[in-house]
């Protein structure tokens, strides 16, 4: 019997089977609970000034299978608990492609058609990647939510980048293989101390009564990408403007998210209604990076009512609320819970699924926060670098932000009518009029 595989450095030093971890498991238990409207994807648009070897690039993709092992694995069920299996050496080539295009024609040639394909974790592989080459390159990079979050794709890009640069200094550069980084959130327990994980546990709550994205059925469904972007001069005043009034850039776009969700869903006055906020665990790791590729993120809460009130008065209540939450290190009551239940595997995760449900329709926030130029090193120097979450389909609607070279970037990708299209472009349009000018 195999036990293990051959990377292309010709050793057969990678497991063919992986044993599934507990974010790995609650990724799969929300893909099977989302019905199919999500997508369950992790996307990073990588654009470039200048070009870059494609022949290198490609190599190091697949190097990065090898330096990675998750990555080059699709997912198996079986009844009691699923596991990864080590993908043939054909389908880990086939997972770069490359692309010849002119200025212009980048939404016509596939460059978005690309970022909306499917990726199948049961076929694998957990990533691909397409490089687009018109007067200069975009990278874009899709990854399976399963064993990845914003955190590991950039995670993924830093590695990429240091196998593509040191193939350009030693073409018989092999990178060696992640075997014993830890893909649980036990690695961020174990740094932020077990006795404030317990005496957090007691801290988690669930959301409540929630609300939905108008869903405005009737007529073709397809998919759409939203960007916004705020420029530098705007950026620094917003954070500025956090700054003078005890709150973080990341309350402030909280704030005005409520107050434009107000607006599109237009809940009753005076009814607490909750948001999911994405929390990045890595935060408690030295380096704020995890030991492999995995997904180590949890999940404040924070629900406030809408009122007849200025921005500023909305900002107190969030940064209040959102302090209140950071206090109490809820999300490491979440991590310690989850691998407390989940260790049993799939079958008490199909017992809790049911529990899960209700969150997935929830309006969800995810800010990615400052991603520094130096996150990658290919040699040309990045133009920009963002992130992009799931495709979600109505009801439920994920958005998220994050900051490069001083530029602030919002991103969403959804499926659904152009009613329902028009409803997310106007919540974009009053969360960047409700930001501080």
């Amino acid at each position: 019997m195999v036990s293990s595989a051959t990377g292309i450095n010709g050793e057969s030093a990678i497991p063919l089977k992986m044993p599934i971890t507990t974010p790995d498991l609650i990724g799969y238990l929300a893909n099977k609970r989302s019905g199919g409207d999500s997508d369950r994807q992790v996307r990073m648009i990588v654009r470039f000034r200048g070009t870059l070897d494609e022949v290198r690039l490609a190599a190091a993709v697949r190097m990065a299978f090898d330096a990675e092992p998750v990555a080059g694995c699709r997912l198996v069920e079986r009844p009691f608990r699923p596991y990864w299996r080590r993908c043939p050496p054909a389908d880990l080539e086939r997972a770069f492609e490359f692309h010849r295009i002119l200025p212009g024609e980048e939404e016509a040639k596939g460059m978005y058609g690309y970022l909306l394909e499917p990726l199948d974790p049961y076929s694998g592989p957990q990533v691909r990647a397409a490089l687009f080459r018109s007067d200069s390159d975009t990278l874009y990079i899709r990854m399976s939510h399963l064993i990845a979050d914003g955190g590991a794709a950039t995670d993924y890009l830093r590695l990429l980048s240091g196998i593509y640069r040191r193939l350009g200094e030693r073409p018989d550069y092999r990178p060696a293989s992640n075997l014993r980084g830890s893909r649980t959130a036990f690695q961020v327990l174990r740094h932020a101390g077990l006795l404030k994980a317990l005496s957090s546990c007691t801290r988690v709550s669930p959301s409540g009564a929630g609300w939905m994205f108008p869903c405005e059925t009737g007529g073709d469904v397809s998919p759409a990408i939203f960007i916004r972007r705020i420029g530098r001069e705007r950026a620094s005043r917003i954070k500025s403007y956090a700054k003078r009034r005890g709150a973080t850039v990341g309350d402030v776009l909280l704030a005005a998210s409520y107050r434009a969700l107000f607006t599109v869903i237009d809940p009753p006055h005076g009814v607490p209604m909750p948001v999911l906020v994405s929390v990045n665990l890595r935060r408690y790791l030295p380096g704020g990076r995890g030991g492999s590729l995995c997904s180590l993120t949890a999940g404040y809460f924070p629900k406030i009512a809408r009122r007849s009130e200025p921005f500023e008065s909305t900002l107190s209540r969030v940064r209040d609320t959102m302090a209140m939450k950071k206090a109490g290190h809820e999300e490491l009551g979440q991590a310690l819970l989850a691998e407390l239940v989940l260790s049993p595997g799939y079958a008490v995760a199909r017992l809790i699924g049911p529990y899960i449900s209700p969150f997935i329709y929830i309006p969800t926030f995810s800010n990615i926060g400052v991603i520094e130029p130096g996150i990658a090193d290919f040699g040309i120097p990045l133009e920009e670098v963002l992130p992009a979450g799931p495709m979600h389909c109505p009801p439920g609607f994920v958005f998220g932000s994050s900051t490069f070279n001083g530029e602030m970037s919002f991103a969403s990708i959804v499926c659904g009518t152009e009613a329902f299209k028009a409803k997310v472009n106007a919540f974009f349009e009053a969360l960047v009029r409700e930001l501080p000018e």
